[in-house]
């Protein structure tokens, strides 16, 4: 029996390649962490964390169109969507948190005390940073875990696994702490403002915040705005496709992250150019275009030379 697909064609294409996208890039990021010896303060290790926690988040969108697809009728039972999303739903709960964090952490680098804090007491600082962030994952996990049912057959999605309390917990809470990275960087911005820095410094910390602002809205609190809308105004759509809808801003977000530190950051920008092998490619590139030009030029200049030494015809 034919079964006509819940999702749409162009949200599988969107849900497949973009989230490859997002993992090739945040794959990047983790390895050029774990490499690079001058990603090695905090907030690096931070970054590395966020973007190993989307790597495996967006492996939930592979999960949700293999499932879709090769099962006749497209659901399955809500406990069994539970554990196939596990690790990225764990994933998931981590990142979110974490980017609080950073926020935090940026704050915290404006005092005097974060050098010695850091440079002493590294792996505490550190751990102390990403404890709360784990704790809520596996509590969250659990708690997913706990509230399954096998009575439930469900597309999997990521959400799938939140039912009733706890996705309203995980949407407030979203929300929450996306306001609080906004306020985080704002005051960040205007305590910066108070310190004497280098103009081209300044450049750098203005257009940084931005983009991590901007990111910010347009990904995560752009998502839960999209869910909160849907459930405060009691808007008669499925809510499977409520999900993809707000899904695609976060997929969107998680995937840009590599780009944005490459254009952004003049210290990921050295460190990817050197073990990604891309100052290489720029080399050969840039060698090739040269050749290209001066093959091109002397093909000119001998036609042109062939064309003068040719014999005028006469009448």
């Amino acid at each position: 029996m034919y079964y006509p697909p819940i999702i749409p064609v162009p949200y599988q294409v969107f849900y497949i390649l973009i989230p490859t996208i997002s993992i090739i890039g945040n794959a990047f990021i983790v390895y050029v962490t774990i490499r690079s010896r001058r990603l090695r303060n905090p907030c690096n290790i931070f970054i590395g964390l966020i973007s190993l926690g989307d790597l495996l988040h967006m492996f939930a969108q592979y999960v949700m169109i293999i499932s879709h697809n090769i099962i006749d009728d497209h659901v399955i039972r809500q406990n069994i969507c539970v554990l196939w999303q596990s690790i990225p739903l764990l994933a998931l709960f981590f990142s979110s948190i974490l980017l609080l964090n950073v926020a935090i952490d940026r704050l915290l680098s404006l005092r005097t005390f974060y050098k010695q804090l850091v440079d002493e007491y590294k792996i505490k600082y550190v751990t102390a940073q990403t404890l709360p962030a784990t704790i809520f994952a596996v509590g969250m996990l659990i708690w997913a875990a706990v509230e399954a049912t096998p009575n439930e057959m469900v597309v999997c999605v990521v959400t799938a696994p939140m039912r009733g309390l706890l996705y309203d917990v995980f949407v407030n809470l979203i929300i929450v702490i996306n306001v609080l990275i906004i306020l985080c960087y704002t005051v960040f911005l205007l305590q910066v403002r108070k310190i004497q820095m280098s103009g081209q410094v300044m450049k750098n910390i203005y257009r940084s915040l931005i983009i991590i602002s901007a990111t910010v809205i347009f990904g995560w609190f752009s998502t839960t705005l999209i869910a909160s809308f849907a459930n405060i105004f009691r808007i008669k759509v499925e809510q499977l496709y409520v999900h993809l809808l707000a899904g695609l801003f976060v997929n969107f977000a998680c995937a840009t992250n590599f780009f944005v530190y490459y254009a952004v950051s003049n210290e990921y920008r050295q460190v990817f150019d050197e073990y990604l092998f891309i100052r290489r490619v720029k080399k050969a590139v840039g060698v090739t275009v040269v050749s290209s030009i001066a093959t091109k030029t002397m093909d000119r200049a001998s036609e042109f030379q062939s064309i003068r030494s040719k014999p005028t015809p006469v009448d």
